[in-house]
């Protein structure tokens, strides 16, 4: 439903070969998934980044805690961490057709989870640390929180989902 997906039954419809466009394996979107996993890291990993900058900014008070800033240190330790992984990963696209291939997506879909995970922490704490003023809609920790909540589902297959519900266990 949400992907406005439809189906459709031709009869007696002629295309002419010229127009086909492309012929598709029927596993190609599997395989496209696999290689494909961690494209929308990015996203999350910009988001928060962007929710790591609001803490920051809270954090450079003259009157901000100690707790506010060792969050924003380990937090930020943590997403250089993480982009590191993630572009590491992305780069050995070979890996995921190798004979550990398995291995390799499962990884990919570790990390994919991470990243999520990482943006909607990132991102609350910048809510937090905002105070009251979050509650509006226009307030940069709000729209960067609610951005957050958008890239946990964009690109997500299944496997993602399951990666995703399962950090949320661990």
């Amino acid at each position: 439903m949400a992907t406005n997906t439809v189906t459709a039954t031709l009869t007696d419809f002629m295309l002419p070969t010229a127009q086909v466009l492309g012929i598709k394996d029927g596993d190609w979107i599997h395989r496209g998934d696999r290689r494909k996993t961690l494209n929308h890291s990015f996203f999350a990993l910009g988001c928060a980044r962007a929710g790591l900058d609001i803490l920051e900014q809270a954090a450079s008070r003259s009157k901000a805690s100690v707790t506010l800033k060792s969050t924003w240190t380990a937090l930020d330790r943590q997403l250089s961490q993480c982009r590191t992984q993630v572009y590491k990963a992305q780069a050995d696209v070979q890996a995921i057709t190798d004979d550990g291939g398995a291995l390799a997506v499962n990884h990919r879909l570790q990390l994919r989870a991470k990243t999520i995970d990482l943006a909607v922490r990132c991102t609350h704490a910048a809510v937090i640390v905002s105070k009251g003023a979050a509650n509006t809609l226009e307030h940069p920790a709000q729209r960067v929180y609610r951005e957050a909540l958008a890239f946990s589902v964009f690109g997500q297959t299944p496997a993602i989902m399951d990666a995703s519900l399962a950090m949320l266990c661990s």
